[in-house]
């Protein structure tokens, strides 16, 4: 056990890796401690959301079968509050309370967080994680893991770096400096005054064509396994890569598609982000089921401002 968590654990070039597990291309996850008894559970390392949320004792719809009893632990501090939090798809309920989380299992130090004792979820059946770990840059109500690991001197700095790769290579998030080669780096700047890791975009083209959004700048989120976009722009996205193809509504699972041969048949998607372009392929977009393309773009309604 102790050289599983040396492995999963390890040193990078910040000052703690975590080693994330990949699913299909669609999920990341991977596993933090939880109290004096160090219970160790997966959870997403979120970018997008700011809580921690764990499945307490008799869960109702929590996406696995495990669970933890804070109130074993020695660091457990109960603050008598409800809370409820909300995804693009899924929602969780249970209590606010304090516990110490450590990054590795064996003789590492612990921090205490302000998280969340979950006793209800919903929509969120096909979560290989058992919970989540918020790291948007702001809360104004919860804990930010990466301030407590550098408060606490566990890392060096304020930061951290995620590196996300196809199946056949190895994912992880790096916490503190990032000290490797910084020469193959594109940095892009963050808008300001934001909840979110965000960045301002120029434009979104299709076939070298701008499409004519509303959004102008993309959230960086790392819990959404899918592009997500507001109705009016996913519209317009959808209209621009169908061509002269019929579409098609698939209600199970709120997704378009169209009939096609191949994934070839389709171009890149090419956000310009202050000049460089990122090119997102036909292959990450959309997925072939039978005779259909289904596009991997889902509406985020009217409300949210940004693409994802």
């Amino acid at each position: 056990k102790e050289i599983e968590d040396l492995l999963e654990f390890s040193t990078g070039l910040g000052n703690v890796r975590v080693q994330l597990t990949n699913f299909r291309n669609l999920q990341y996850y991977g596993p933090l401690y939880l109290g004096s008894k160090r219970k160790r559970l997966n959870f997403v390392y979120d970018t997008g959301s700011s809580w921690l949320w764990f499945p307490g004792t008799s869960c109702t719809g929590c996406p696995t079968d495990y669970e933890y009893d804070p109130s074993k632990s020695e660091f457990y501090t109960d603050f008598n509050k409800s809370k409820e939090l909300f995804y693009g798809k899924g929602y969780v309920k249970g209590k606010v309370i304090q516990d110490n989380v450590a990054m590795m299992g064996i003789d590492s130090e612990s921090v205490p967080v302000k998280m969340l004792e979950v006793f209800e979820a919903k929509d969120l059946a096909g979560t290989q994680a058992d919970g989540i770990l918020g790291l948007s840059p702001k809360s104004s109500d919860s804990d930010l893991l990466v301030n407590k690991l550098a408060e606490m001197n566990v890392i060096d700095k304020r930061e951290f770096t995620v590196y996300i790769a196809p199946q056949e290579d190895t994912s992880f998030i790096d916490f503190g400096e990032y000290k490797g080669d910084l020469t193959n780096i594109t940095w892009a700047k963050l808008d300001k005054d934001t909840n979110y890791w965000s960045v301002p975009f120029n434009y979104i083209s299709y076939m070298n064509e701008p499409l004519s959004l509303t959004s102008t700048s993309a959230v960086l989120d790392t819990g959404t396994s899918i592009l997500g976009f507001p109705s009016t722009d996913l519209a317009q996205i959808i209209i621009g890569i169908k061509g002269e193809k019929k579409l098609y509504y698939f209600e199970e699972i709120g997704l378009y598609g169209v009939l096609c041969e191949d994934l070839s048949e389709f171009y890149d998607l090419e956000f310009n982000i202050r000049g460089h372009i990122t090119r997102i392929s036909s292959d990450d977009y959309m997925i072939q089921v039978g005779k259909y393309c289904v596009f991997f773009l889902f509406d985020l309604g009217s409300k949210f401002p940004f693409a994802l």
